[in-house]
């Protein structure tokens, strides 16, 4: 164990921290160190061969500007500025000395041919963009027309004059060091990766924590006291598409007599919907006032939202005052909604502009008569434009079909509604999958 740690310390120490370098900064210093490590050491080992000054003549200034460059690029507090400026020239040394040493150490018999394979690689993950492809170019031309030089013309690359103990230290001195470079550069990127997925899941783990938190507050703030729809038979369903939901509905009494019910659908899906939901939720609760009628209630909340949000929260939106004889209707952009009667399916259209579009939109009433066999079926769009697995709007035709059959309760035409929703879809009612928040509520007199 303390072994490991020591040899983590020294990692870091000469790597650098990965928990404060990027990734291709990480890289560059390797590269460079250990590039230039074994550009000298190759060097004194010909100079101890008695190889001449050919041998190392590019060689060793190159590792000894790739160790300088790696100084620089490890201690300087700045690097991460400026070390992008280096990369293609480091690399482009590292070209320049590949080529001599394909000269000098015997061509493809000398194992050369696999530090291009490494070089390959570490340029893949320090060059950005197109350039990358161009430079991998590069080396593949480079190290095929090295190949095809030695081919024609073998005389001008140095062999090892039939001393096989030359051959194979070189080989296996070229090959492991080709492979150690490809490690070094995998094992960094891998635990680059790593780190990085880690923070990634905690990022996650907190984020959907966070999400329930808001989801389970979301819904405490949505419930509604089932004694304020007292004499009314009343069901509802709120389906959201994710972990949050857009839509918004309330049910309050502004008088004894009168039951009041509001639905909204924020514009969008997701967090921002969820969001708009809740602003809407809370300036809705501000301004509902016994006094005012559904369509002034709905005029100045378009007013509110407009002054406040601009045009950062917009929402359809159906308000209406039920009593045991008639309901008082107003609809801002929201879809059409449906008054089911034992004779007719009448269509409750919108009477104004979605809220928060225009600053001076008017919202028109609309007074129905309300029998005792009488259920209002209000929804979001979801419930007609969700698409089946043809990839089809299911549309709002099988509804009313259904709705001409139904003389049920509120819950019992609300399950039947689900029940043959989910069939269209190709889903167990139990089991809604949506692209869009759902929300459906039947209600009528008791």
């Amino acid at each position: 164990m303390r072994i490991a740690e020591t040899l983590a310390r020294m990692t870091t120490r000469l790597h650098g921290d990965r928990n404060v370098q990027t990734l291709e900064l990480r890289l560059f210093n390797i590269t460079c160190l250990y590039g230039g490590l074994t550009c000298l050491v190759y060097s004194l080992v010909n100079y101890a061969l008695g190889l001449g000054l050919s041998g190392y003549a590019v060689i060793f200034p190159a590792g000894l500007l790739l160790v300088i460059t790696y100084a620089f690029a490890r201690y300087h507090s700045l690097a991460h500025r400026w070390f992008r400026l280096l990369v293609f020239p480091v690399l482009l040394l590292f070209w320049i000395a590949l080529i001599q040493l394909w000269f000098v150490n015997a061509g493809t018999q000398g194992g050369t041919q696999y530090f291009f394979f490494a070089l390959a690689g570490i340029q893949m993950v320090l060059i950005r963009g197109w350039l990358k492809i161009g430079v991998l170019f590069l080396f593949i031309a480079t190290s095929m027309g090295l190949i095809a030089v030695e081919y024609q013309y073998p005389h001008l690359v140095r062999g090892f004059d039939g001393n096989d103990e030359q051959r194979y230290m070189d080989i296996l001195i070229s090959f492991p060091g080709a492979m150690l470079v490809l490690a070094l550069v995998v094992g960094s990127v891998k635990r680059n990766f790593d780190r990085v997925y880690k923070k990634i899941e905690a990022y996650q783990l907190e984020f959907h924590e966070d999400l329930t938190l808001a989801s389970n507050l979301q819904k405490s703030v949505y419930e509604f006291d089932p004694t304020l729809a007292s004499g009314y038979d009343i069901a509802v369903k709120v389906q959201p598409s994710g972990e949050l939901s857009g839509d918004v509905f309330d049910v309050s009494r502004p008088a004894p007599e009168r039951l009041r019910i509001f639905l909204a659908d924020a514009r969008g899906h997701g967090i921002n919907a969820s969001l708009s939901a809740m602003l809407i939720k809370s300036e809705w609760a501000n301004l509902n006032q016994s006094s005012l009628s559904p369509g002034r209630s709905l005029w100045l909340l378009n007013r509110r939202i407009v002054n406040r949000y601009k045009d950062n929260v917009t929402f359809s939106a159906v308000l209406l005052d039920l009593s045991e004889r008639d309901l008082i209707f107003c609809s801002a952009g929201h879809l059409v909604q449906y008054l089911v009667t034992p004779d007719a399916i009448k269509e409750l259209s919108s009477t104004g502009p979605p809220i928060g579009m225009l600053d001076d939109s008017n919202y028109y009433e609309e007074t129905l008569e309300l029998t005792p066999e009488s259920r209002l079926v209000l929804f979001t769009d979801a419930l007609t434009e969700q698409r089946d697995p043809t990839g089809q709007e299911i549309g709002v035709q099988w509804l009313k079909e259904l709705l001409h059959k139904s003389d049920l309760s509120a819950q019992k035409m609300l399950d039947t509604i689900l029940k043959q929703y989910a069939s269209r879809l190709g889903q167990s009612h139990n089991k809604l999958i949506l692209a869009d928040d759902l929300t459906l509520l039947i209600v009528g007199p008791q």
